[in-house]
């Protein structure tokens, strides 16, 4: 998919600003490669998200806005920040310099709570809006709210 999109900036009508290439595509051809590359609802995609953020290790990668893809060996300085995200208009500006390591850290475990609300909860309720209201709404819950009980079977899940 990714050179889909790359490809897309070729037939943009070219537009630089300095060093950078700003050309947008058309929309309809931007539609086109998502909807022949990608059948996933925005479900899938928040929750490919999610999930891909609630385990992706700072220390190794760093994220780039600009080529959309993570580079590994970010050499970090063990009292720097503890994620590196490249500012796509200045390369060497890290976006994410003020982020500590407490506040990524309960950034991953909302990820995985919001993971948890796409995956178990949309099976119970099926067609439902709830899940999804809850993942936009909800404060933080103390996670005893998303383990089962070991006393809890497959009948009580179905009586929901």
């Amino acid at each position: 998919m990714d050179s889909h999109i790359s490809n897309l900036g070729v037939h943009a009508n070219q537009r630089t600003h300095g060093p950078w290439n700003c050309s947008v595509p058309d929309v309809n051809q931007v539609k086109s490669v998502f909807q022949s590359v990608s059948d996933c609802t925005l479900e899938q995609m928040l929750q490919s998200f999610f999930s891909y953020y609630s385990s992706l290790d700072s220390a190794k990668y760093s994220v780039s806005v600009w080529s959309g893809v993570n580079s590994e060996g970010q050499q970090q300085p063990l009292s720097g920040p503890i994620l590196l995200v490249q500012d796509p208009f200045e390369h060497s500006h890290n976006l994410s310099s003020h982020v500590s390591a407490s506040n990524w850290l309960k950034f991953q475990q909302e990820c995985q709570s919001a993971v948890q609300i796409l995956t178990d909860y949309n099976r119970k309720r099926l067609n439902k809006a709830w899940g999804w209201c809850l993942l936009f709404t909800r404060k933080t819950l103390p996670e005893s709210n998303f383990k089962k009980k070991k006393n809890q079977t497959n009948d009580d899940e179905m009586k929901e």
